[in-house]
């Protein structure tokens, strides 16, 4: 359980820093939107391109936040069901819908990471400021290796929990 601990530690801090690029991506939002709609009342002006810079930084700021969502344990878990069966088919069962969502994830890092090429290849890029999309698709297949990992952990812990009331009742405190 010690050593869950610290690997639950490490995860956290590393996770942190994609969460607070999640911040920082939301606080942009908010104030290039405000600062957009203010020049369209007062000036009947707008900030060129502030679409595209928005649709960019929610790109961004979605993928990082997911491995923080998930190390915090904010995300919602639907398991009315599996609360009510015994503990190892619980444990089993969580455990085999965590690892069906790594792989999940696992193949969309694989398929940003193929856009990546191709959008780098081809020079896509946004249509008025015309910023390149390849650094956007590699951020993207960073924050889903990332998610993928931290749902690969929590699997493990899950399955772990099976022999560990301790870890358990730790687990099942995050479920709705």
């Amino acid at each position: 359980m010690k050593a869950i601990k610290k690997i639950d530690f490490v995860m956290s801090k590393f996770t942190g820093i994609f969460g607070f690029i999640s911040g920082i991506g939301i606080i942009f939002v908010i104030l290039l939107m405000t600062v957009d709609v203010l020049l369209r009342k007062i000036t009947g002006g707008n900030i060129s391109g502030s679409y595209e810079m928005v649709e960019r930084t929610l790109f961004c700021f979605v993928f990082a936040g997911l491995s923080y969502t998930e190390t915090a344990r904010e995300h919602i878990c639907v398991t009315m069901v599996i609360s009510h069966l015994q503990r190892v088919v619980r444990f089993v069962t969580y455990g085999i819908m965590q690892l069906l969502g790594a792989a999940i994830i696992f193949y969309l890092a694989y398929a940003s990471y193929l856009q990546t090429g191709i959008s780098y290849q081809t020079g896509t890029s946004t249509s008025v400021l015309l910023i390149p999309l390849y650094p956007f698709y590699a951020f993207e297949f960073v924050c889903c290796v990332v998610f993928g990992i931290t749902i690969l952990w929590a699997a493990i812990k899950t399955f772990a929990a099976i022999g560990s009331k301790e870890l358990a009742n730790d687990i099942q405190n995050s479920w709705s």
